[in-house]
């Protein structure tokens, strides 16, 4: 067992203030299974480990050093359940974060998957880890994962799916796939490192990536038998003297600590990692008698036999402790380990730089990331899967794929990655031509029955660029019919053979905007009356003003106008999917380089709900970087209320709420109202609010009439859904 650790606020710092911001506690190297990839060699047979007086010594040790979070692992923790659950009750009695890695062994049944979870989550765990692989397949299905999951998510407990890969990840695939089926879990990949029984692989099994910094150094490890060690599994068995073993079990913690984040050698491994610290080595005049391999098979491989040579070790030090070297690490350390920094973040590297990376790469039609973009990919906590799916959302699949053979990808994102986006692009690529064929035969219609239709949101931008465009496909087509003669037309494509349109979770009857929808070659038609409900606010007569053919009887919106609409439709959709709305901003900018920001500030100047607008735009420039002037930028509201609109924004557009999806869906109702500039809009939209917050409220009292048991009342159940909402909404809008 491991625990992660961070000094709390204290009037004084602790003697160790500085790195040490997590740690780890080995309560047994025990095992249920003995895969041949384990860092540390646990197993079945292993008998030794500490007592439970020994451990809870220790644990007392780290409250008094000021520690915050804690991380339990092994060998398998739960092989000691009682004192897992023991050590997190008392350690979130102090205000100590508790998060737990396991194997997921007792998950075998439903029932007792759900009784471990809600022992571990009443018990204080703020976190649960899965590990899975092809190697502990080799022991157990994918059942107990599925079944871990489905309890977590009823617990509202946060679970991680670590997976270890070799050079061939065919496996991935699978593992991908049923990934998809677990609500609201994180996907993160570590490559097969060669210490302990993993030593024994064939190297050429092996992936050999060696760049980058170390961020297992920074967490250091109370091992099994009460020794401390640099990290937790790769410096288990190094002997005394090695810098990697830091301190023994009768040595006081907070000297330990100190140790660890002061010693320049692990300092260097941290923050420059120990493919820096070679050349390093390989460069200084003087001889240490260190040979290097001719070939290593990852950072552990380098950074082992490194700590196997004590002249090399003592030359690095030296070196590292000079200015030039000293001064590059501490500007690392300030990028690296801010709490600002969103590269330690990983919500936001998952939710923006990531995606960053895609979506410029997909504006530009490039066929090759930026070098500095491995610092990203190249991370193990970088959730492929999820990513996938934010990028398929958005229907960047087309867009991506001259970015697929990128040596950087090749190297590091797994092989499903690059498959889902080719299949989804050959996908996207008929339905593109389908949309297209769609729309002629619509045009046809508009000019038998002598009407006109305007194309909404990004199907206006893409459906009719080259052959060769790379734009996504249309999800849908909206399409505005002028002159009140939508009904027309939906009777005389239904004469055509268009029906009825029914999807899941759409709304599939008439709406005060568009009439009951339909499908046609297969895609989706909504027939408008008006661009949006009328409590929406938007503009509608100016944005038609200087609309632009496309075919005969079919027009666009100018681009001004299809912006606004894009980024408001996002922002009443409670600002999700973010990137398509990204991708489309991103590609009307690119495509129409006259783009007229002073027309669209009039626009905006007279739409009532413009505070979520507003948002969109912020987060564009600030987050994604896009080139919003500055003057346009300074119309922009700044009181209380736009903040506000900001933070949910944010939390829904980027993705940040741990979720798939990323959404609370019990926002919607205040983002309502706090989208509205104007009392006007305020009033027209508060019908609107009530019937949203009562959809949700009921559905939320029926979910929790089946989870909490039928002994609440109604009352109860009203009561701790509204202190719910209230939190929530507290906890988003005070950043």
């Amino acid at each position: 067992m491991t625990v992660t650790c961070s000094p709390h606020d204290l009037d004084e710092p602790p003697p160790w203030e500085g790195s040490v911001e997590t740690a780890a506690l080995m309560l047994t190297r025990r095992c249920n299974m003995t895969c041949e990839h384990c860092s540390v060699a646990s197993g079945p047979g292993i008998k030794d480990e500490l007592s439970e007086e020994e451990v809870e010594r220790r644990v007392e040790g780290m409250i008094a050093a000021g520690i915050r979070g804690v991380l339990l692992t092994g060998g398998e923790p739960m092989l000691r359940e009682a004192l897992v659950l023991r050590l997190t009750e008392r350690l979130r009695s102090h205000g100590v974060t508790v998060a737990m890695t396991s194997n997921g062994y007792w998950g075998q049944t439903a029932p007792e998957a759900f009784r471990v979870v809600r022992l571990l989550r009443k018990a204080g765990l703020s976190l649960l880890t899965i590990s899975y692989d092809r190697f502990h397949a080799e022991f157990m299905g994918f059942d107990p994962v599925r079944h871990i999951a489905a309890a977590c998510s009823e617990a509202a407990l946060p679970m991680n799916l670590n997976i270890t890969r070799t050079a061939e990840d065919g496996e991935l695939e699978t593992f991908h796939r049923e990934h998809l089926s677990l609500p609201n879990v994180r996907f993160r990949f570590y490559d097969v490192q060669p210490v302990g029984r993993a030593k024994h692989l064939d190297p050429s099994q092996l992936r050999t990536s060696q760049d980058g910094f170390c961020n297992a150094c920074r967490s250091p490890a109370i091992l099994d038998n009460g020794r401390v060690t640099a990290c937790n599994g790769p410096s288990y068995f190094q002997k005394l003297g090695s810098p990697l073993r830091v301190g023994e079990a009768s040595e006081p913690l907070t000297v330990v600590l100190k140790k660890h984040a002061e010693d320049p050698y692990l300092e260097g491994i941290r923050m420059l990692g120990p493919a820096r610290m070679l050349r390093e080595l390989l460069a200084l005049p003087e001889q240490t008698g260190f040979v290097p391999k001719s070939a290593y098979t990852g950072m552990c491989d380098i950074c082992l036999h490194l700590a196997s040579a004590p002249l090399a070790v003592e030359a690095l030090r030296q070196r590292l402790s000079q200015d030039d070297l000293a001064a590059e690490m501490t500007a690392v350390r300030k990028v690296l380990f801010s709490r600002q920094n969103e590269t330690q973040n990983l919500q936001r590297l998952n939710a923006v730089l990531a995606p960053r990376f895609f979506l410029f790469g997909a504006l530009d039609g490039s066929t090759r990331l930026p070098d500095h973009a491995a610092n990203v990919i190249g991370r193990a906590d970088l959730d492929w899967s999820s990513l996938a799916t934010r990028l398929l959302r958005a229907g960047l699949a087309r867009p991506l794929l001259t970015l697929l053979d990128d040596p950087l990808l090749c190297q590091y994102a797994p092989r499903f990655f690059r498959k889902s986006l080719q299949n989804a692009a050959e996908i996207g690529t008929a339905r593109l031509l389908m949309a297209r064929e769609a729309l002629h035969k619509i045009n046809g219609v508009l000019g038998e029955i002598g009407v006109r239709a305007v194309l909404l949101k990004s199907p206006s931008i893409s459906l009719f660029q080259t052959a060769e465009s790379v734009s996504p496909p249309p999800g849908d087509i909206d399409l505005l019919i002028l002159d009140g003669r939508a009904p027309e037309v939906s009777a005389r494509l239904r004469a055509l053979g268009a029906v009825s349109g029914m999807e899941p979770g759409r709304v599939n009857g008439p709406t005060p905007h568009h009439l009951e929808p339909l499908v046609l070659n297969g895609l989706l038609v909504e027939l408008h009356e008006t661009v949006a409900r009328p409590w929406t606010g938007l503009p509608e007569k100016e944005m038609l003003d200087g609309i632009e053919p496309i075919l005969d009887n079919v027009f666009r919106m100018r681009p001004e106008a299809v912006l606004l609409h894009v980024a408001a439709h996002c922002g009443w959709h409670d600002f999700d999917p973010g990137l398509k709305t990204a991708w489309t901003v991103g590609r009307i900018l690119k495509s129409f380089p006259l783009f007229d920001w002073d027309h669209l500030a009039r626009l905006v100047g007279a739409f009532s709900g413009s505070r979520g607008f507003w948002a969109i735009i912020g987060i564009l420039k600030q987050d994604f970087g896009f080139p919003v002037p500055e003057g346009f930028v300074a119309l922009r509201p700044v009181d209380r209320v736009q903040k506000r609109v900001d933070r949910v924004a944010r939390y829904h557009f980027l993705g940040l709420g741990g979720q798939k999806n990323g959404k609370e869906y019990f926002l919607q109702p205040s983002l309502i109202l706090l989208s509205q500039r104007t009392g006007e809009g305020v009033v027209r939209a508060f019908g609107e609010f009530v019937r949203v917050f009562f959809k949700e409220l009921n559905f939320r009292l029926r979910v929790s009439r089946a989870s909490i048991g039928t002994d609440a009342t109604y009352m109860d159940l009203i009561r701790r859904e509204l202190r719910e909402y209230g939190r929530t909404y507290r906890q988003i809008i005070s950043g």
